[in-house]
């Protein structure tokens, strides 16, 4: 985030990407940084030190839009409702002839937006504004929008970022695999649990089955999930 670590070379593709400048919307970026939701200033900053950035919108294949989308609302203004953080999108995409000045190329197709978390349930709009656009997500299928909020055919999902400590702590905790005991281990929000992942099918058939079972750990959030990721 701080431009300190050498240039890379974007794992030898030879995609070349353009990253638009909108510093209201990328403020923070050493704060946003953090969480799931941290891949919203981190992605950017690794496109720009790598061989795949172009400050040149000629040369470019894709036009990354970014916006710290979720710190935007978790941290700067709490719990921002959806319409609020639909007006700021709905707002980007009135001024895009001044913002997003490469976007009538190819009427968007080329752009490239990043929702992390959900950030997809609070932009429902995207099907009027952007439906042509790239998105990249950490999750594919979130409670309240479903399969019709990812296209595979031009939609990726990046993994979660995983903060510093806490990869840190896994570490620390991590036992060879012929001392472990659990097979594998879910603890999070499930139907049931929380209203929002009612028809969440994948986490709700895990309970079913695994409830209780032994060599597995299965349930809500628990406050020793980073000894039992070691177990």
């Amino acid at each position: 985030v701080l431009g300190w670590e050498p240039p890379h070379y974007c794992h030898g593709t030879r995609l070349r990407l353009f990253v638009y400048s909108i510093a209201d919307m990328t403020r923070g970026p050493l704060h946003c940084q953090h969480g799931q939701w941290g891949l919203e200033a981190l992605v950017p900053q690794w496109i720009r030190q790598g061989s795949c950035f172009t400050d040149n919108p000629e040369e470019a294949d894709f036009f990354l839009v970014p916006w710290h989308t979720w710190c935007d609302r978790m941290v700067y203004r709490m719990n921002q409702t959806r319409r609020e953080i639909s007006k700021v999108y709905i707002n980007l995409m009135a001024r895009r002839d001044e913002l997003l000045p490469h976007w009538s190329r190819n009427d968007g197709e080329d752009h490239v937006f990043l929702f992390s978390d959900q950030g997809m349930n609070f932009f429902p709009e995207y099907r009027d504004y952007i439906p042509h656009s790239v998105f990249l997500v950490t999750e594919a299928l979130t409670p309240e929008c479903g399969p019709s909020c990812f296209s595979p055919w031009k939609d990726i999902v990046l993994p979660g970022h995983t903060d510093y400590f806490r990869y840190r702590r896994m570490r620390e905790l991590n036992r060879p695999t012929q001392e472990r005991s659990l097979l594998f281990n879910f603890h999070g929000r499930y139907p049931g649990l929380c209203q929002l992942y009612r028809d969440n099918a994948v986490r709700g058939k895990i309970m079913e089955v695994f409830l209780g079972k032994p060599a597995v750990s299965v349930g809500g959030f628990v406050d020793d999930y980073f000894e039992r990721m070691g177990l």
